[in-house]
């Protein structure tokens, strides 16, 4: 099992869960054959992945499967739903999305979601958020899907209003005429921006508690955060190595959303354990 430590880790203190090269993993849930039994097959792959070491489970939140994981009619559940199910095992695990797109919701219904989530866990919550990126999702359900400026612009604006509906108090406060959000969250829920574009991570690095990106621009997104407590995470859709994470935490890498590509039940997973001791 990982060592546990109480550390700094995406922008809150907590009781976590690193190998002994110093990442984090959280298990990234994109595919989900579960057959005519939804909640056993959930649960067992959340238990199994605690047990094998696991600091987190994320969840895509996509309204359609994508094509990059499974076919179009292949289940894909609502996030939020689902990690409320989740937040009710008994397990130390961090719960949360990556990513959920700004276009789907109003940002203060996100807030809202994450808040009580963080309320049913003990604060164990986190956000990963993004622009979006997949037009026929939006269409199909009837979502407005504004050109990439404004979907920028809708991510920053979105960050602001989470952030300050999780603050302290009601009050006035930005754009909003109150904060009225209760539950309150437990602890500092950290937002995970994800993308490499230039201006997403100009915004990761001023507002964001991490970055999330793939492998291959982890020099990019290190330097667009440098100087700053903005952390770096990748999504690895593969089944890395030892030596191959050592070479991200020794470029910097906080912690890796691994995505295995061939998850179809929990005792999968116990082939992963060597690279999270």
């Amino acid at each position: 099992m990982p060592e546990h430590a109480q550390e700094r880790v995406l922008g809150h203190t907590t009781l976590e869960r690193r190998s002994s090269q110093g990442l984090r993993f959280v298990l990234q849930v994109s595919r989900f054959p579960w057959g005519e039994d939804p909640v056993p097959w959930l649960t067992g792959i959340v238990l199994a992945a605690d047990e094998v070491g696991f600091a987190g489970i994320a969840l895509m939140d996509h309204l359609i499967q994508i094509p990059q994981v499974e076919r179009a009619w292949e289940p894909i559940p609502e996030p939020w739903v689902t990690l409320g199910l989740l937040a009710g095992l008994d397990t130390g695990l961090e719960l949360g999305t990556l990513v959920t797109p700004v276009t789907f919701r109003p940002a203060g219904v996100t807030a809202k979601a994450a808040a009580t989530l963080d309320a049913l866990s003990g604060g164990r919550a986190f956000v990963g958020l993004g622009a979006g990126w997949w037009q026929r999702e939006h269409a199909a359900y009837g979502l407005p899907f504004p050109p990439p400026a404004a979907r920028l612009d809708a991510v920053e604006s979105a960050i602001t209003t989470m952030r300050d509906l999780w603050a302290p108090g009601t009050k006035a406060k930005g754009d909003l005429p109150e904060t009225t959000c209760y539950p309150r969250p437990v602890h500092d829920i950290p937002i995970i921006l994800g993308g490499a574009g230039a201006r997403t991570l100009s915004i990761g690095a001023r507002m964001a508690d991490a970055v999330n990106v793939s492998t291959r621009y982890v020099d990019r997104a290190l330097a667009a955060v440098a100087g700053t407590d903005v952390k770096i995470t990748v999504l690895d859709v593969e089944d890395g190595t030892r030596s191959r994470y050592g070479a991200l935490a020794a470029q910097g890498v906080d912690a890796v959303f691994l995505a295995p590509p061939d998850l179809r039940r929990p005792d999968d997973l116990a082939r992963l354990a060597p690279v999270l001791v």
